[in-house]
């Protein structure tokens, strides 16, 4: 058994296992019979000798049940051990019967006795000899146990029969060894008949995988012109099924420009192949294909002709490559930029064009070590593309790459391109104009100076410039003038600068000079840094020439100290707010950040959250002072003022939130509320006109015109009861726009009034050219009246001017009796302030005016 291959000898096994239910009937049923013969003579031995026989068995039942259950699990060893041990003890069972009843009854009872055994021994050769050992082991128990039996008897005829035993048992033994040897051949060759059709099986599977994935239709057809078979590549190429073409006549193909190449193999008995390259409209499909087609004989063992094979490709690729190719070699001609293939293992040339030849030939010849980088540089790195700087100009060329040796260069004139380039690089972090650093490049040199301020235990600052009035000196002569200026400010600052500080332009005429590593504690570098804006302010006092003129200059600056860990846009923000508060507080002054002015800072942003608000949740009012005419005391019209009262904060000064609104945008809302607000509630009112300040941010929009334009139209605002007020630096803006402006609001309805005249840069060219009829004197004037004689002569040179353009007057802030005297004798038409009346709500002021009424003092 051990010489077999496993799996056959558990197929053995399991055979004799197979043959345990049946063995053990036959058992039964022969003790049976032995039993019923010797029972009248034997009685109890034959009962209990049946009792062995069934215990013998029982187990044999056990061990199959034990084997069925778990088949696969128990060795083959075991499992043989097992039967085995069952077949010795059955034959032991047997064998102790000639104890009982051999020598009893009679030479025929032992005749019958040594028949069942025999029988019993001869029926192991069908049902054993699967497994030999166990075969032997049971006939030679059984036969071998007569036989010791039979030769001890005295008979002589018993001695025969022994002799008849051995030789019988020596019988079986070898036919159970031929009957074994045939089951397990048996055995053997089934499994390697199933192993072979496995293998065929799994041969055809891989030969039917080939045909159908070899990558070009393949096609057989008979001598009849009939298709045969065909694969799935061939499909795929004409675009049909299976079920379509195979059986189809090639004689019923449409187009029959491929019929003679099908045709040749047969018609000439395989001694010629076909042959056909071009369109073919399928039949089946009805579509256009490219096709290439051979065609070539099958013929049998005996050189019979059986048929043809043909072999098709779909050459639309192969085309279309074609195409391609031929069109290269047109872009390599006809280009004009320089394109060229090399061949990387040689270093060499390979094709190029006229363009790629002028720029190849310059370089080997002149800058040779140029040249053998380039080459190195596409031909062994990684590169999508590669310049090469040939004279004065620069190429860019795309590297694409054919082969394992072969590249082709894409080169393209990129001089301009890297030339702009570098200039946007260049002003990215330079102005254009002074060259001084922008604020890209000052970020860096703060980060810097932070650094080494952490290393040095210095202190740094940032002073923030902006030139006073410099706008409108910039606006009347011209911006040639004011880039000069400019110009001429940079190159001051620069010199003024030691070095490894840094001047730095952020736009217009606002600069910022960074002062680096000041030694000493916070005082110190606050004295040295005003120490240095002081020397600021002196040079740009002195005056700048141009054009045969002096023109002098203030300059406002803001400190912030600084050392480490702090945010670059937060220091610029500190240092404009301390500009800004120096431009307040007088202009032409110096003013570091500290604690206060943060927390203004502070105070401002939050307002400029709350005033988009303001309007929404209803804390803004308007306010009305009356302007009466001096000559018939008559309150012809009032001033609207605007008020905040804050939730938190309470009354805020329109100088606070005004130029707050104006910067974060609110004002445009802010306006259009004010005009809605003052037509509806001065609707009724007896009035000729309600003043309202037009601020000029308002003013300057684009679509300020429409806006009020929509307002009249939808009936919420009266333009014929409205006097708009501007500043006079509403005119310095553009005065051709402004003009065009005001001409459409007139033709509306609007009239307009200076408002604090005297105070600005007052030009009587726009007085002699914009249709104004109303000068407001500004309250600083009035209220020094028989105090300050310099205020008296103004006020009245004002009256004067206006009387000479033919318009009124209005003096704001008069207070007193002398005031009034002094205006009414010096022709002022109309007049406002607390002498008459503070500012009021609509209530209070519809109040005031029905009470002069009644007194009959004011009446339109």
């Amino acid at each position: 058994m051990e010489t077999y291959d496993p799996h056959v000898r558990r197929e053995l096994v399991d055979l004799a296992y197979d043959s345990i239910p049946f063995s053990i009937i036959v058992n039964i049923l022969a003790a049976l019979t032995v039993t019923a013969v010797y029972w009248p003579k034997t009685g109890k031995n034959a009962a209990l000798w049946f009792g062995l026989i069934i215990a013998a068995m029982l187990y044999r039942l056990a061990v199959y049940i034990y084997h069925k259950s778990k088949e696969d699990q128990i060795p083959v060893a075991r499992a043989e051990v097992l039967l085995t041990l069952g077949l010795i003890l059955s034959g032991m069972a047997w064998v102790s019967g000639l104890w009982y009843f051999l020598g009893r009854q009679g030479a025929s009872y032992d005749f019958f006795l040594t028949f069942v055994m025999g029988g019993m021994a001869s029926g192991a050769i069908t049902t054993l000899s699967s497994v030999r050992v166990t075969a032997v082991s049971y006939i030679g128990i059984l036969l071998g146990g007569t036989a010791l039996w039979l030769f001890v008897s005295p008979e002589p005829l018993e001695k025969m029969m022994a002799a008849l035993v051995v030789i019988y048992m020596a019988f079986l033994i070898n036919s159970s060894g031929r009957v074994s040897r045939t089951i397990a051949d048996s055995f053997t060759l089934r499994r390697e008949n199933t192993q072979w059709i496995r293998a065929l099986k799994a041969h055809r599977a891989e030969i039917e995988l080939v045909f159908d994935n070899v990558p070009v239709g393949i096609l057989f057809y008979d001598k009849n012109f009939k298709i045969v078979n065909i694969n799935q590549k061939f499909l795929q190429i004409f675009k049909t099924e299976r079920d379509q073409i195979i059986g189809m006549d090639l004689e019923e193909v449409k187009d029959r420009r491929i019929v003679p190449a099908l045709r040749a193999p047969i018609d000439y008995n395989g001694l010629e192949d076909g042959y056909y390259e071009g369109p073919y409209h399928t039949t089946r499909s009805d579509t256009e294909v490219e096709i290439r087609l051979k065609t070539t004989a099958l013929k049998d063992s005996k050189n019979r002709l059986v048929g043809a094979i043909g072999i098709v490709e779909d050459i639309a690729k192969e085309l279309e490559q074609k195409r391609q190719i031929e069109s290269f070699a047109q872009f390599y001609i006809q280009n004009p930029n320089p394109v060229m293939q090399i061949d990387c293992e040689s270093k060499e040339i390979v094709i190029e064009n006229d363009a790629a030849r002028a720029i190849h030939v310059g370089l080997r010849t002149n800058q040779p070590v140029r040249w053998k980088r380039f080459l190195q540089r596409v031909c062994e790195g990684d590169e999508k593309s590669v310049d090469l700087k040939y004279g004065e100009e620069v190429y860019q060329f795309d590297v694409v790459s054919l082969d394992i040796h072969r590249i082709n260069l894409y080169g393209r004139n990129v001089t301009k391109e890297r030339i702009a380039r570098e200039r946007a690089d260049y002003l990215a972090y330079y102005d254009e104009l002074t060259g001084l650093p922008r604020r890209k490049l000052l970020l860096e040199h703060v980060k810097i100076a932070m650094l080494r301020a952490e290393r040095n235990d210095t202190t740094n600052a940032l002073l923030f410039l902006d030139l006073d009035n410099f706008k409108q000196i910039n606006d009347s002569m011209g911006h040639d003038v004011g880039d000069y200026l400019l110009v001429q400010l940079a190159k001051r600052l620069t010199e003024l600068m030691r070095t490894g500080d840094i001047v730095a332009r952020l736009g217009g005429d606002e600069f910022v000079v960074l002062l680096s590593d000041i030694k000493g504690d916070r005082e110190e570098a606050a004295l040295k840094s005003e120490i240095v804006a002081k020397k600021i302010c002196e040079e740009i006092a002195r005056p700048f020439s141009i054009k045969g003129r002096k023109l002098h200059f203030s300059v406002s600056i803001g400190i912030t100290l600084f050392k480490h860990g702090r945010d670059f846009f937060d220091l610029l923000k500190e240092a404009d707010v301390a500009m800004y508060e120096a431009k307040s507080s007088g202009k032409n002054s110096i003013k570091l950040f500290d604690s206060q002015l943060e927390k203004s800072t502070v105070d401002k942003t939050e307002l400029l959250q709350d005033i988009h608000n303001a309007i929404e949740k209803n804390q803004l009012t308007i306010l009305y002072q009356p302007q009466v005419e001096i000559a018939t005391a008559r309150c012809v019209g009032a001033e609207a003022l605007l008020r905040w009262e804050h939730p938190r904060k309470g009354l805020i000064s329109p100088e606070i939130f005004i130029p707050l609104a104006e910067e974060s945008g609110a004002i445009h809302e802010l306006g259009q509320w004010v005009l809605r607000q003052v037509s509806r509630q001065t609707r009724e009112l007896p009035l000729e006109y309600i003043a309202v300040n037009i601020s000029i941010k308002e003013f300057v929009r684009s679509d300020f015109i429409e806006m009020v334009k929509e307002m009249a139209a939808a009936g919420e605002i009266d333009p014929s009861r409205i006097e708009l007020e501007m500043t006079e630096s509403v005119f310095i803006e553009n005065f051709r726009t402004i003009n065009e402006k005001l001409r459409e609001l007139r033709e509306m309805g609007f009239r307009f009034s200076i408002d604090d005249f005297g105070t600005g840069y007052s030009s009587l060219a726009y007085l002699k050219n914009l249709s104004i009829k109303t000068l407001k004197i500004d309250k600083g004037f009035i209220e020094d009246i028989g105090i300050n004689p310099n205020d008296e002569v103004l006020t009245r040179t004002i009256i004067d001017i206006a009387s000479h353009f033919d318009m009124k007057t209005v003096a704001e802030g008069v207070e007193n009796e002398t005031q009034l005297t002094f205006l009414k004798n010096f022709g002022c038409d109309i007049v406002q302030g607390y002498y008459f009346g503070k500012p009021m709500s609509i209530e209070a002021f519809q109040q005031w005016m029905q009470e002069r009424t009644d007194h009959g003092i004011c009446h339109v």
